[in-house]
């Protein structure tokens, strides 16, 4: 995806004239920020990658409610095999996460609102419409490649590893099934609650993704 972790035409060309190494800062920051914003919300939220492109600035996908005194948040979007919007209950941290993502938008675009641009990646064509969605650069939406190369870079160096000693490679849907082995192993939910949150119709399927690890079931 053209500025995301990828050099300028510009620095390209001009790399020989530079005394010492030249880089765009600003491709890397954008990766990492974006690459954030995905971790936090597949971690909390158990969504999967279709789901978290759908993400938009519209008063439609983002909604604040009042609960007890307290704001709650929500984005809407389609789960896989359904073709009506559904909520997904994201944290205070969540929401700032994709305010600042917003404010790169607007500076990248120079304008005080995020343009709308088609969406790109699968079950396009329940989206035919351009909305101002949050995983976008340079006037494009972000197919699911773009995203995996976001947590990759985001994460480089960070050495994720069994108990055996295997090392694992952190990939969208293993935060998912990660997800669910924490709300149903560590924090009790029930699974039925677990199901609901994955937009999950068989509790079956809920109990295969939530799993207890090797050492969960050694410490018990």
């Amino acid at each position: 995806h053209k500025g995301i972790i990828t050099p300028s035409t510009f620095v390209s060309f001009h790399q020989d004239k530079a005394e010492g190494m030249l880089f765009n800062v600003e491709p890397l920051y954008v990766a990492v920020t974006f690459g954030l914003l995905a971790l936090d919300i597949f971690t909390t939220t158990g969504a999967r990658l279709n789901e978290l492109l759908q993400l938009s600035n519209t008063k439609e996908c983002i909604r604040t409610v009042k609960v007890e005194n307290k704001l709650r948040f929500s984005f809407y979007a389609i789960p896989k095999g359904r073709d009506e919007v559904e909520p997904f209950y994201i944290s205070e941290q969540t929401m700032k996460l994709i305010q600042l993502v917003g404010k790169l938008l607007k500076d990248h675009y120079g304008a005080g609102k995020i343009p709308s641009v088609l969406y790109r990646d699968e079950r396009k064509h329940i989206f035919p419409k351009p909305e101002p969605y949050f995983f976008q650069y340079n006037n494009k939406s972000f197919k699911k490649n773009t995203i995996w190369s976001c947590l990759r870079f985001l994460l480089h160096g960070i050495l994720i590893e069994t108990q055996e000693g295997k090392i694992v490679t952190v990939k969208t849907h293993l935060l998912r099934h990660a997800f669910a082995t924490e709300a149903v192993q560590r924090q009790k939910l029930p699974i039925d609650i677990v199901a609901k949150i994955l937009h999950q119709r068989d509790v079956s399927v809920t109990g295969y993704y939530s799993e207890p690890t090797p050492s969960q079931v050694a410490q018990s």
